[in-house]
């Protein structure tokens, strides 16, 4: 099927299309989405972060301890700089090669009252680890009563008990802008430029994730649903699972989309995959988690 239509998910739909988070023993799962590379997020297109000159901004203060401050403008244009803001909500950092699609998302999270920032222990990232891991790939996610943010892409150098940028964080960006959960995407899917041709004889599923998120949505009678979510340059993937029977197995397969070109309006596009992050061939079938 060259084209997949997308189309946009009323709030109805919403619990029918992307998983919500549950709370994950930590394990390392079979397979995993470890493209930290620049070029591995869809930065350049995604609707633009900047809404209003108000808007509650996050940033990363400091990597060691990981130190995250809130900030806001007052609006002046006689004082354009942000000042600190104190917020109420709640810190998430999630392990990022986890694919929603195939495992529960691994996070821990933390609560936090009427404060300007907010740090990230160690021993919320170590519950996240397995043992015999020396690096620990994590996003972030800040949510309050009314929006949410992710900084994507930082990595844990467990034996030096240190946090380090990687190429996609610096893409993806370290200082976000905190937005409602109300942005939908629609348009088309180019599943013929890329993407190897499908010479094996299985069933097909293709389904688009956001690694180390509880963000995925599958392809279903042609028809794929994406959103609600908040404004962000998200690292965008597509997974394809061909369930080739019992002694045969499965090929599972997963590509990045670098760009998402813009058609009519801000919010129709078509998603192309561009690059392969793997390709495995696993023993027995492999059935996407239900959304």
């Amino acid at each position: 099927v060259p084209f997949l239509a997308i189309l946009g998910l009323s709030a109805g739909l919403m619990n029918g299309c992307l998983t919500k988070p549950s709370d994950q023993s930590p394990g390392k799962p079979a397979l995993e989405d470890n493209d930290r590379s620049a070029g591995a997020s869809s930065s350049t297109n995604w609707p633009s972060e900047t809404g209003g000159t108000t808007e509650v901004h996050v940033a990363v203060a400091s990597l060691n301890p990981l130190r995250l401050t809130f900030s806001q403008s007052l609006g002046l244009a006689t004082d354009p700089d942000q000042h600190p803001i104190r917020l109420s909500g709640k810190i998430s950092v999630y392990r990022g090669n986890t694919i929603p699609a195939l495992v529960p998302p691994i996070f821990q999270t933390k609560a936090f009252s009427n404060v300007d920032s907010v740090e990230v222990s160690t021993s919320m990232l170590n519950v996240l680890a397995s043992g015999s891991e020396d690096s620990l790939p994590f996003n972030v996610r800040i949510q309050t009563d009314t929006s949410d943010g992710w900084i994507f892409g930082l990595m844990e150098i467990m034996s030096a008990h240190k946090i380090i940028e990687t190429p996609l964080s610096i893409e993806t960006d370290t200082q976000v802008v905190l937005h409602a959960m109300e942005t939908r995407y629609l348009g088309t899917v180019d599943t013929t430029g890329k993407l190897t041709p499908n010479s094996l004889d299985g069933k097909t599923t293709l389904c688009f994730y956001i690694p180390g998120s509880p963000f995925f949505g599958t392809v279903d009678a042609d028809v794929f649903k994406i959103g609600p979510l908040p404004k962000a340059t998200f690292p965008l993937r597509l997974l394809r699972v061909i369930n080739l029977g019992a002694t045969e197995g499965t090929q599972v397969e997963a590509y990045t989309v670098q760009s998402l070109q813009r058609l009519l309006s801000d919010s129709l596009y078509v998603f192309s995959p561009v690059r392969k992050i793997f390709s495995e061939r696993i023993s027995g079938s492999l059935s996407l988690r239900p959304n």
